[in-house]
């Protein structure tokens, strides 16, 4: 167990998930990115890491099917952290509150994944702001 520390997130949309193989996870261990073996639904998560003795992850890699709900709720989430600041702001403001408060990067992602649902799920941004 370590804190959580800031994590850059990256959405990498491929036209199939199944041909995610050995040989491009092989390929992105080169450049220090390593599968994380978690049951994540409908997508690969590859993760860097600060160092091989520390592991805290600096960026992640979400892997996803192109067209796919998850997919299009990843970009909704981008559009509205692009376009609107105060769900930007809220977002960055929730975010450093759960790394505050979690002492597991498990209890981090689960947390965030909540908000993330509940922001892409949200018709009206400006009723998450109350």
């Amino acid at each position: 167990m370590y804190p959580t520390e800031s994590i850059l997130d990256i959405l990498v949309g491929v036209d199939n998930l199944h041909v995610v193989t050995f040989l491009d996870e092989k390929r992105l261990n080169y450049v220090g990115f390593y599968r994380l073996h978690h049951p994540y639904k409908k997508k690969v998560v590859m993760a860097q890491f600060n160092n091989l003795i520390e592991l805290k992850q600096t960026t992640r890699l979400h892997i996803i099917q192109k067209g796919t709900p998850l997919y299009n709720d990843f970009l909704k989430m981008e559009h509205l952290l692009a376009t609107n600041s105060h769900i930007a702001k809220h977002f960055s403001i929730k975010k450093q509150r759960l790394a505050n408060h979690n002492v597991t990067i498990r209890d981090y992602e689960n947390h965030k994944q909540i908000l993330f649902q509940q922001l892409t799920k949200q018709r009206e941004p400006k009723s998450l702001l109350k």
